[in-house]
């Protein structure tokens, strides 16, 4: 029978993750951040990227090899929980703009336009069945009708609702912001807070 963690380990545990969510939160407001504090932030602290339980492993920067052009190096492969296949993200700071123009006219900036342009490099080394194969020999890891994130920007001071409607107008890449990471970790960690550690055994 499954027995649940004593209640101080799973107190530890949240001051474990509401620690890293102090530490996040300073990360992306570091005013000369790097991507490759990024990077190394969340292949420490994976469960930032899991998004709930969507996904349950992240790889981070794979080759993916060409035979023409520039191999590629997504900053992370995350296999999904529900089927294995992988999904691909990539890390842009923080502090770049989503949003740019008037309400009823607004749209992604250049910023983000240029790194759904990059990304999309993947969902075309991925349509050629070779590239599929050599992954699969080379990592393990299985390609199929892949979904492309890019995470950019904190999304501060922006309707909803636009942000809602322009994300839909590209639904072949899915545009998240460090804010959307940040709340939902921190719902994580009230979920098991509120059902983990409440928890009391009979």
């Amino acid at each position: 029978m499954h027995q649940f963690p004593e209640q101080p380990e799973r107190a530890l545990a949240l001051k474990i993750i509401s620690k890293k969510i102090e530490e996040f939160q300073v990360l992306i407001s570091k005013p000369k951040l790097k991507e490759h504090e990024l990077q190394k932030f969340f292949e420490k602290n994976p469960e930032f990227l899991t998004f709930g339980t969507k996904y349950r492993t992240l790889f981070p920067q794979i080759l993916l090899k060409r035979t023409r052009g520039k191999d590629l190096r997504p900053d992370f492969l995350l296999e999904r929980v529900t089927d294995c296949f992988c999904d691909i993200l990539d890390i842009k700071l923080p502090k770049k703009k989503i949003l740019r123009g008037k309400t009823e006219r607004r749209g992604f900036t250049t910023d983000v336009y240029e790194a759904i342009a990059q990304v999309c490099e993947y969902r075309e080394y991925f349509n050629d069945p070779r590239h599929k194969k050599w992954i699969k020999k080379k990592y393990h890891l299985s390609v199929y009708k892949l979904n492309i994130l890019v995470l950019i920007g904190l999304g501060k001071n922006i309707e909803k609702e636009d942000l809602v409607k322009i994300r839909n107008q590209h639904p072949l890449v899915e545009v998240i912001t460090y804010n959307d990471i940040l709340k939902q970790i921190v719902c994580l960690k009230d979920l098991l807070e509120k059902f983990g550690v409440g928890f009391k055994r009979r």
